[in-house]
């Protein structure tokens, strides 16, 4: 004679019960990995649109370095010292321009850096993440699987 919990459990109600909260788990599983693919995605977008303004940013600074580089060239041929002082003052100008273009491309390639390895870092959790939920999902599904065959089993005369 069966136990009364055995009875029970193998109803054909708790195992739809159970065959629900499967497929509800399984439902939850997936649009949580839809939402952490568009998640993903909104950060590489943003990625994207900084290395397009950067670029902009680089293009602009060296039209300016050309423009100073013209406003220091003389075409004619008197005063030499003058035109020399002139060229020695562009050459200054121009310097300081460069190397402070160079210390913006060298904080913009650390900052795009810090930013890389902290989406990077964050993709590498959720594959993680999503791993986790897929093994766990696996083992719940085979324990289910597992149930019912008992259960199949055991209700054949």
């Amino acid at each position: 004679m069966n136990e009364p919990i055995f009875e029970v459990l193998t109803s054909k109600e708790v195992v739809a019960g159970l065959a629900a909260l499967a497929v509800a788990f399984l439902t939850l599983l997936g649009a949580f990995i839809r939402w952490g693919v568009a998640w993903v995605n909104r950060k590489i977008l943003s990625l994207q649109t900084q290395m397009a303004d950067i670029s902009e940013s680089a293009s602009k600074a060296e039209t300016e370095a050309r423009g100073a580089r013209e406003g220091v060239t003389n075409s004619h041929g008197t005063h030499l010292r003058d035109d020399l002082d002139e060229v020695r003052a562009g050459m200054k100008t121009l310097m300081r321009k460069v190397d402070g273009i160079e210390k913006a491309r060298a904080q913009d390639a650390q900052s795009r850096e810090r930013r890389d390895q902290r989406a990077e870092d964050q993709i590498d959790g959720l594959r993680l993440d999503v791993r986790a939920l897929t093994a766990s999902a696996e083992k719940t599904h085979e324990r289910l699987e597992s149930r019912l065959e008992c259960l199949e089993s055991s209700s054949k005369p």
